[in-house]
């Protein structure tokens, strides 16, 4: 954020670019899906989700990006400019926005012609939060909590927790209602096909 607000002025209008395209991209989406739904249009499912692919598309990227970027360590007395990321990091950062893009195109596929199950469909959101699962233990640490709570210091409001143990019952709570919401929906959407 800081070296955001100290570049010029050609940085924060490309920025500003990116971010009004990425809007554009994501306003495109529920106009084409309300143009099927009404059936005033007789595209196939994967153009009315075509929108989200280019935009899954680039998310990938980016993290495949951010992911293979090396450490640059900052001069004597100063922190590192960017974060030494763990293989672990690294993976998850790429394979989160991979599997999003890998369940919106078998979503689309489903929705065209029902030719496999849904249960398949959400195989790469199960997996996701599989991931997101095995990073709760790293991310739940009293370390990391630690960096949590002095990074939030200022801001109260920004950080609800009054204690380390409410911290982790809040995360792993969020966590299984995630896992029990898709695992729900997808019965559901299972045995309607039945």
């Amino acid at each position: 954020v800081q070296a955001f607000v100290h570049s010029g002025s050609g940085a924060r209008v490309f920025m500003l670019c990116i971010v009004l395209i990425c809007c554009g991209i994501l306003m495109i989406f529920p106009i084409f899906l309300v143009l099927k739904v009404d059936a005033s249009v007789v595209w196939g499912w994967p153009v009315v989700f075509a929108p989200l692919f280019v935009f899954g598309s680039a998310s990938v990227l980016c993290s495949c990006c951010s992911a293979l970027q090396p450490c640059v360590a900052g001069g004597e007395g100063e922190e590192s400019t960017a974060r030494s990321l763990s293989l672990g990091d690294r993976v998850s950062a790429v394979a989160g926005p991979t599997l999003s893009l890998v369940f919106l195109s078998l979503l689309a596929v489903y929705l065209q012609d029902r030719s496999m199950s849904f249960a398949v469909v959400c195989l790469p959101v199960f997996l996701n939060e599989g991931v997101a699962v095995m990073r709760l233990p790293r991310e739940l640490s009293r370390a990391q909590y630690q960096v949590l709570t002095e990074r939030l210091r200022t801001n109260a409001a920004a950080f609800p927790f009054q204690s380390y143990a409410e911290f982790v019952t809040h995360h792993v709570i969020v966590q299984m209602l995630r896992v029990l919401q898709w695992t729900l929906l997808c019965l559901q959407v299972t045995l309607d096909e039945k």
